[in-house]
């Protein structure tokens, strides 16, 4: 890259979605390739088990923190891309490789950043904001091309392409600890039953929010598959998975400002999307995901294909859900 100050340089914000289409349109990587290396690392990702014989575990059914997905996704995409293009694209081996190191031109390597928590944003840790001060500390070039994924649950919910600067990364408060979780997703939530049938779970709540406390023994599990509240009221554990949130961090965390997210990063298209929980919408809280629900919509797709009447407030928000995911031609 000859632009050694950054390819947004001295550019006005105007122009930053003209500079993102130029570098995405020489890069080697297309969107196309992106969806289907992710979709195949995040449905590995869940196939995966942990131990052997007897004893193995699927990951789905472990408490497996949010960042540690990420890394599991990481290193599944990286694995991927190399094995379908074994001359071009590897995964990290050094602290100053990106996470997809393209072989045949280093400035077009990309890296990945996950994120578990609520809504559509991505964080970098303390340091993005701290190397700012200190380049010499840096372990590795912040400024270049990223992939960005979100998630909820098993649920991927949307991926990025594009290029952030170092100084894009700002230091901001991260969201304050409570003892609800701060994701939301598509599934009812259990808990274990308090009674001397330890292998019954009693469904919590039939909304859609992480908002339970904490129970004697700790465990929390969301169902695997639907289950109609009319038709069903209790379910073994078998039908079930352990769930772990995504602990907020404390003190800061780096950010991106809006305009990173609508000039510099690309959304990828895809049916994907659709699977999206409808609390990702914007003006669906607690109370409009209940309402939501009780007419059996739950995911973003379901909204898009609901042909009953609606509510004006639920209409509104179907239309700008149309608007938001078009699907793609």
């Amino acid at each position: 890259m000859n632009e050694a100050k950054g390819p947004y340089h001295g550019k006005p914000e105007s122009q930053w979605a003209k500079v993102t289409h130029r570098l995405l349109a020489r890069h080697p990587l297309k969107p196309e390739t992106i969806l289907e290396v992710a979709t195949v690392a995040w449905n590995d990702l869940w196939a995966t088990t942990v131990g052997a014989g007897r004893a193995k575990v699927r990951l789905a059914d472990l408490a497996v923190p949010a960042t540690v997905v990420g890394y599991f996704f990481e290193v599944l995409f990286a694995k991927e891309l190399e094995v379908r293009y074994p001359s071009q694209w590897r995964g990290h081996l050094t602290k100053d490789d990106k996470d997809l190191v393209y072989v045949p031109d280093v400035a077009m390597s990309v890296e990945i950043k996950c994120s578990g928590q609520a809504g559509l944003k991505v964080f970098g840790n303390r340091s993005y904001g701290q190397e700012l001060r200190n380049q010499a500390s840096a372990k590795k070039e912040k400024s270049g091309y990223y992939i960005t994924m979100n998630f909820v649950g098993t649920t991927m919910t949307l991926l990025r392409f594009g290029w952030i600067d170092a100084q894009d990364w700002a230091l901001c408060r991260s969201p304050k600890r409570t003892g609800v979780c701060s994701a939301k997703v598509s599934h009812y939530l259990v808990r274990k039953m308090l009674g001397t049938d330890g292998h019954c779970v009693r469904t919590r709540t039939a909304c859609r929010e992480f908002s339970v406390s904490a129970t004697p023994g700790g465990a929390v599990y969301a169902l695997k598959q639907r289950v109609t509240l009319s038709d069903k009221k209790w379910v073994t554990l078998s039908e079930c998975q352990r769930w772990a949130p995504q602990a907020s961090q404390t003190g800061q965390m780096a950010g991106l400002s809006n305009a990173v997210y609508t000039h510099k990063l690309v959304v990828i298209p895809g049916d994907y999307r659709r699977n999206a929980p409808v609390s990702l919408l914007q003006g669906v809280g607690d109370r409009t995901a209940s309402e939501l629900d009780s007419l059996g919509i739950r995911t973003v797709g379901e909204l898009l294909s609901f042909e009953g009447p609606l509510p004006p407030k639920l209409e509104r928000i179907k239309v700008t859900a149309i608007v938001a995911y078009q699907p793609t031609t």
